[in-house]
Formats: C-alpha cells, sequence, structure tokens
C-alpha cells in the first residue's frame, strides 16, 4: 500500500504579482515532485469564509511553507497597518500560536526563500538566525534539493550500521621482575709485581686496574705459588680467594701416579 502523500501549506503575502508568480511556481513544482502542496489560488475561485480556510490548512498541514518576503515579515510582527494585508495578519498569527504550542516541531515551520529574496525577510519567529532556512535557487530538484529531502523523509547523509567492538588488550600491571646480570671479577699478576683486577658485566669489559700488590695478598700469592710449584701435572683450574675477590688462574694438585 502506498504511503499517504506529504502535505503541505504555503503561506505567503501578495506583495507583488512576481512574487505571486513565484510563489505559484513553486507550487507547482512541489505538487509535481509527489508533494501534496496547497495555495489559495485554488479555494480562491469560490466564495471562502477566509478565517475558517486559513485555520483548516495550518491544522491539517505536515508541514508549513512560509514564504519570505519583506511584507510578509512587516505583516507578521504586526508592524503593518490593521487593514494592509489582513489575510496574512490572521494566518501568521495561526502559525505563531501553533508554533509557541509546539516549539519542538521545528520541522514543521519550514522558512523558504525563494529565487531573488532574502534570509532577512524570515520573520524573527521562525528563529532564522539559530535555525535552518531553506533557499530555492530554482524551482528543479537540484535548486530545490534540501527542501525536497526532508519533505520527502530522503536525507542525503545516513548513520552506518553499528559494527562489532573490537578487544583490546590492557597493560600488565604486574611489577617487573628485578633484572640479573653477571658481575665478574678477575684477578691476576701483571709486570713488576703488580696486580691485574679486571671486571666484566655480563661479559662486557668495564675496566681494567692494576696497582701494588698488598702485603697479605702477596703473602697469599706467595703460599699459592708454593702450591703449584709442588704440583707435577695439573689439569683441573681451582680458584684463590683474595678477600672477596675469587682468582681464577692457579690449577689444582695434578694426579700422583
Amino acid at each position: 500500500m502506498a504511503s499517504k502523500p506529504v502535505r503541505v501549506f504555503i503561506s505567503y503575502a501578495h506583495e507583488s504579482e512576481a512574487h505571486a508568480e513565484a510563489v505559484r511556481d513553486l507550487w507547482v513544482f512541489l505538487r509535481a515532485n509527489g508533494i501534496d502542496a496547497t495555495l489559495d489560488r485554488v479555494a480562491a475561485q469560490r466564495r471562502q469564509d477566509w478565517t475558517l480556510w486559513m485555520t483548516d490548512q495550518v491544522r491539517a498541514a505536515d508541514h508549513i511553507l512560509v514564504i519570505a518576503s519583506p511584507a510578509y515579515k512587516r505583516r507578521a510582527q504586526g508592524h503593518a497597518e490593521p487593514d494592509k494585508g489582513r489575510g496574512v495578519q490572521f494566518e501568521a498569527r495561526l502559525i505563531r500560536d501553533a508554533f509557541y504550542r509546539d516549539q519542538q516541531a521545528l520541522d514543521r515551520f519550514l522558512p523558504v526563500v525563494l529565487p531573488g529574496g532574502s534570509r532577512d525577510d524570515v520573520p524573527d519567529f521562525l528563529t532564522p538566525a539559530i535555525a535552518t532556512v531553506y533557499r530555492v535557487s530554482e524551482f528543479t530538484v537540484t535548486g530545490a534539493e534540501k527542501l525536497l529531502r526532508l519533505l520527502t523523509g530522503q536525507p542525503a547523509e545516513v548513520a552506518p550500521p553499528l559494527g562489532q567492538v573490537p578487544l583490546l588488550s590492557s597493560r600488565d600491571h604486574t611489577a617487573p621482575s628485578p633484572l640479573r646480570h653477571e658481575i665478574m671479577v678477575q684477578v691476576g699478576l701483571a709486570e713488576a709485581g703488580r696486580l691485574r683486577t679486571q671486571t666484566s658485566l655480563a661479559g662486557t669489559l668495564l675496566g681494567e686496574h692494576c696497582a701494588p700488590i698488598p702485603w697479605a695478598a702477596a703473602l697469599l700469592l706467595g703460599q699459592s705459588r708454593f702450591a703449584w710449584g709442588a704440583a707435577t701435572a695439573g689439569h683441573a683450574r681451582a680458584g684463590v680467594v683474595v678477600g672477596d675477590v675469587r682468582r681464577a688462574d692457579h690449577a689444582a694438585p695434578a694426579r700422583t701416579h
């Protein structure tokens, strides 16, 4: 079953013959594009109680198009003589009342600027400075696209479908294990009876130092030389501790034959 056509009421001021013809062109264009637009030209061919007719149109319309013009703004805001444009003054009063009762329905009350018109001619109660004004540059789909999209419920942009939320890893809050590195201190004899000390970190030589041999260390080294000379052959390596330093260049006593 086809949906019911959107119903639109066009409210305008009889300002000039050229302006009235431009409004008629809009009416013809909207109806040609499936919009059930209503203009007073058809109703004017019969005797009418215009106050009832305007009340019915404002009440029944899905959207009310207010066509901007200097005369409409002046009459809608109560700045015209009481006997000038009484129909528009009454019509604008009905629109203001409907807007006052339902100020959330911004899409129902649409200010429209036709070719050659100005945004400045939109009545203040439609808040043209902070709300959308629909400008029709020409009576074509391209020239009235923004207005047509709203009236027909065909937005240019729609929200894309939601995808899956990605699973993202979290940072580890456990305390890191302390770093462990092997530090080796090697002690040996250098030339002229001096003591050479080499320090390495994880296999990397950090530094080397040579100094005279302390008397206590000399005593231990002398005992070590004596043990070395008593051995006939040595294969396994042993260490000699000098203070807290392990010496690794002395051989263990040899096996006896």
